[in-house]
């Protein structure tokens, strides 16, 4: 009897060490913190540059250059109702690519998104653009049900 009750005492002091220094400091360090927006829309597709933050989805693509505080739509150009939502973000130096679904689409930004331009010659009618990657100079297109498609030319062709 004197056996189970150190070893009880034991196994509390154990317990006790272990959610004191173990599992407290992990959760004080290691919280996620809701940001202020984008409000009012679907988020589908996110991307980053440096510090800045852009968040594509049901209203567009939206840009915040302080961690999320504050949040600017940039959707002059992109296709505008209830339909058509971005997808798909990627960023590779002063370009900012969307893919666009009903639409069929890639847009390109030179200019951090105060305007859009449609980048599909070559992709097809109606190409539904799932993800976009970088890598060098070539910019990827995943597209629904007709494969990958290459760039050498910030989807000029």
């Amino acid at each position: 009897m004197h056996f189970f009750s150190r070893s009880f005492s034991l196994n509390r002091f154990v317990i006790s060490f272990l959610l004191l220094f173990c599992c407290i400091p992990t959760a004080l360090y290691c919280q996620w913190h809701e940001t202020n927006g984008p409000f009012g829309m679907k988020v589908y597709c996110f991307a980053t540059n440096g510090d800045s933050l852009y968040a594509g989805g049901s209203s567009g693509v939206f840009y915040s250059a302080d961690g999320g505080a504050l949040w600017t739509a940039i959707n002059n150009g992109l296709p505008q109702n209830q339909y058509h939502a971005a997808h798909a973000l990627a960023v590779s130096g002063a370009n900012i690519f969307a893919g666009w679904e009903h639409e069929g689409s890639l847009f390109r930004s030179s200019d951090n998104g105060a305007h859009w331009e449609k980048k599909s010659t070559g992709l097809g009618d109606n190409q539904y653009v799932h993800a976009i990657g970088v890598s060098g100079v070539n910019l990827y297109a995943c597209t629904e049900g007709f494969g990958v498609y290459r760039s050498t030319d910030n989807g000029d062709n």
